[in-house]
């Protein structure tokens, strides 16, 4: 038999421990001078006095006093400072009103932390370093007018350095599931636990949980006794508890507000006994005995870290301790009591077996019960022990849960926290829901076909259902016609017309004939698409170079009626290569094509905006400079200088580059060089040359699916890559402007991928960004300016 159960963070535990560390001492707001107390463990800030270890008198009649003093375990973040000035008070007095004759050193705990030199050069036999240890060396000057003894010295100070694993830096905090990180891995004074065998996603998960509400840990820890204990005090202040889970220590937390439910538990799951009952039942201990009220012990902040205790509930009557040592916020405080005081009264269990789909189940998940036999209704469970059993079947050992719970407010009445209503049978049946409608083609005699598929929960825990009828409109759902009758959880409509819109009305039918009324009846729609695949591919491409650079790229015309479009792009791939055009066919001339090296891409788009899964290509490469051309002048430019507009210079692969800055989320952006004068008018052939890539991503899952909808829930028959590739390509487009004026006012356009005749004095380089989408982004080299006679 294999079982589960809770780690830590037993209920009774928490309410009956005694409290760690000395608070019922009082604190720890006295000097204290023993040899064999261990360091002491300071998670967030608290107000504390040393551990004496060394004292010395110097100078002339030994006015000078020399004072060591531990405070933690160390690294810790130092003396708290208000307006500039650190907290450290000489009998509750700030060390600034002793006229100057206290001076002190702070040191961290650091593992490498040196000895103090202050006290060595007075003292020269001192050369302790500390390590690990935060302590304090104070030098006090003798002045009657200040001291009559000794004073005690207290400081505020904010304890050790987390490590964040959310973060992965070490820094101090105070919030409660680091501390409580902190201890469990510790190999220095806590339980040492590998941190590789923490399932990490759920400590993270509950830290920011802290985080959300608000809850922060000043907890002094300098009882040593068992390690074990002292976790349990750090996950009481944010109701944590540690499981043993798929292999790993995964930490979880008890609110309904953030939790949500990890299986629904129906009569389905129930195993059934001999006879036909269901094995399960339900315990709840006799009120006799239980407390009335709590006395919540912790350390006030706002006393200057002084115990005190803070009621909840009833005072007359049973009244248990709860002790909160690491909570100084008195809200905290009466949050966690009063769930305490109410957990402790809702104390309802239900034990069952249930079939072997519950085996994933986990100590401290939330299950949703549905059970006609106790009379439940999605009524909310805590599971707290799974075995199990021989023959696959799992045992369960549940409690009860309940929103008021957690909402801060003692209100909870144990009596009321049981959902047990049957239906009454003559009230109408409630009707179907999760309607789940999925439109599937398929092929007959050499034709498409669409047929609906269309599956629904029929009402839980509603014993009297017997059938759903199916009505269906054709006219926006204006009128509807009876189709059938089914008693399963679906049923199929074949064929349907695509473009048309099905609508359906399901309404359930009780054993007693009555209806669902219209009003309160289940109502989907469904536009009908049709065929929705990729088109075909091209089979491949081809080019032809002629005379003046003449390039035509063209490939054989598809007979799919789907096709609608051929488009062509230019680059190194499909998916990162820049728009050229889309045609009704695979024909595609270029007329003076600029020098170098092209890959030319072509694909089909179909009516449905999907493209082709196999695009195709085609290299040429042009002799630069072109035939009966000699370069008389280049300019390059790298957008060091120049007019952006909705553009920006970038650093990519250690040169700058040209992008979009998507401003307002526009995508089109664009670049003017300075004016080029070249001296003396001309008649040339112009090019650019410059790089073109392509960054990003297509879609993404948040533009396709908002909300928590996953893949499964999806209706789709697309493949994932036909939703989630580019839908389109950016587009870079090259312009030249040249003429005898500065600056000049002709232009010649698609110089990205064409050389142009042009002539003037002046010249000016514009450079236009397209992106498709705001996570799509193209991206332009730096570029040259060839002029040719």
């Amino acid at each position: 038999m294999a079982g589960a159960s809770v780690v830590s963070g037993l209920l009774q535990q928490s309410m009956a421990k005694k409290p760690q560390g000395g608070m019922a001492q009082g604190g720890y707001k006295l000097t204290s001078r023993t040899s064999q107390q261990p360091h002491r463990v300071l998670y967030g800030q608290y107000k504390l006095a040393g551990n004496e270890v060394f004292v010395e008198a110097t100078g002339e009649d030994n006015k000078q006093l020399w004072l060591v003093q531990n405070f933690a375990e160390g690294e810790c973040e130092g003396i708290v400072e208000i307006a500039g000035v650190p907290q450290l008070s000489l009998d509750d007095r700030i060390y600034t009103e002793y006229g100057g004759n206290i001076e002190f050193w702070f040191h961290s705990g650091a593992a490498a932390q040196t000895h103090d030199t202050n006290l060595a050069a007075a003292v020269p036999k001192w050369d302790d370093a500390k390590h690990h240890c935060a302590y304090l060396v104070a030098h006090l000057t003798y002045a009657p007018d200040y001291f009559a003894n000794k004073p005690v010295i207290t400081i505020l100070l904010q304890g050790r350095k987390l490590y964040d694993i959310r973060t992965e830096a070490t820094a101090w905090s105070d919030n409660p599931v680091l501390a409580a990180y902190d201890w469990f891995t510790s190999t220095r004074y806590g339980l040492g636990v590998d941190p590789a065998r923490l399932d990490l996603d759920s400590w993270i998960s509950a830290a920011n949980y802290c985080d959300a509400k608000g809850w922060r840990l000043n907890m002094l820890i300098a009882d040593r006794g068992n390690s074990y204990d002292t976790l349990e005090d750090i996950l009481r202040h944010f109701r944590g508890v540690i499981v043993w889970s798929g292999g790993k220590f995964a930490l979880r937390y008890a609110d309904l507000n953030y939790e949500s439910v990890a299986m629904t538990l129906t009569d389905e799951h129930i195993q059934q006994q001999a006879g036909g009952r269901a094995s399960l039942s339900i315990s709840q201990p006799s009120r006799y005995g239980k407390a009335d009220g709590l006395l919540v012990k912790f350390v006030d902040a706002e006393k200057g870290y002084s115990l005190d205790d803070l009621p909840v509930g009833d005072q007359a009557g049973i009244i248990n301790d709860l002790t909160l040592s690491g909570s100084t916020d008195k809200d905290h405080v009466a949050e966690i009591g009063t769930y305490f005081l109410e957990r402790a009264n809702l104390d309802r269990t239900i034990s069952g077996v249930f079939r072997d789909d519950c085996v994933g189940l986990e100590p401290h998940d939330l299950v949703a019960l549905t059970a006609s036999s106790l009379a439940l209704i999605a009524q909310f469970l805590r599971v707290q022990q799974r075995d199990r059993q021989d023959d696959g079947s799992v045992a369960l050992v549940m409690s009860y849960e309940d929103e008021s719970l957690y909402n801060r407010i003692l209100d909870l009445t144990p009596e009321n926290i049981y959902t047990c209503t049957l239906p009454d049978r003559s009230t109408p049946p409630p009707g179907v829901g999760n309607i789940q409608i999925v439109e599937e083609n398929y092929n007959f005699r050499l034709r498409t076909f669409t047929r609906l598929l269309v599956s629904f929960t029929r009402p839980a825990a509603y014993p009297w259902f017997d059938r759903t009828e199916v009505w269906l409109s054709l006219d926006g759902g204006v009128t509807y016609t009876h189709q059938f009758d089914t008693t399963g959880d679906g049923f199929t409509l074949d064929p349907v017309e695509e473009s048309s819109t099905y609508y359906l009305r399901l309404i359930s039918v009780s054993i007693h004939e009555l209806r669902t009324p219209l009003n309160q009846a289940s109502v989907v729609s469904r536009l009908i698409l049709g065929r929705n695949d990729a088109p075909s591919s091209l089979a491949d491409l081809a080019c032809i170079v002629g005379e003046n650079s003449t390039i035509r790229a063209y490939s054989t015309q598809l007979s799919d009626p789907d096709v609608e479009l051929y488009e062509f792009r230019l680059g190194l791939s499909w998916s990162s290569a820049i728009f050229l055009a889309a045609l009704s066919s695979p024909n595609l001339p270029l007329p003076g094509v600029k020098p170098g090296n092209h890959t030319l891409f072509a694909n089909t788009r179909s009516t449905g905006g999907l493209y082709g899964e196999t695009p195709v290509s085609a290299y040429v490469s042009l002799a630069e400079p072109p035939d009966h051309w000699t370069v008389s002048a280049t300019h390059a430019g790298d957008y060091s200088s120049g007019t952006f507009t909705n553009a920006e210079m970038v650093s990519y692969s250690g040169q700058n580059h040209l992008q979009c800055s998507h401003t307002s989320e526009l995508l089109t952006g664009s670049y003017k060089s300075a004016v080029i004068d070249q001296g003396t008018s001309g008649r040339y052939l112009a090019y650019i040359l410059a790089e073109a890539v392509v960054v990003g991503q297509g879609q993404t899952w948040a533009e396709v699916v908002p909300g928590s909808t996953t893949w499964a829930q999806l209706d789709v028959s697309h493949r994932w890559r036909e939703i989630f590739q580019p839908l389109s390509a950016p587009t870079i487009r090259m312009r030249l402007w040249y003429g005898e004026s500065n600056p000049p006012t002709n232009v010649v356009d698609r110089l990205e991928i064409l050389s142009a005749i042009v002539e003037g004095r002046y010249y000016q380089v514009e450079i236009e960004i397209t992106d498709p989408a705001l996570t799509i982004t193209g991206l332009a080299g730096p570029y040259t300016l060839k002029l040719c006679q």
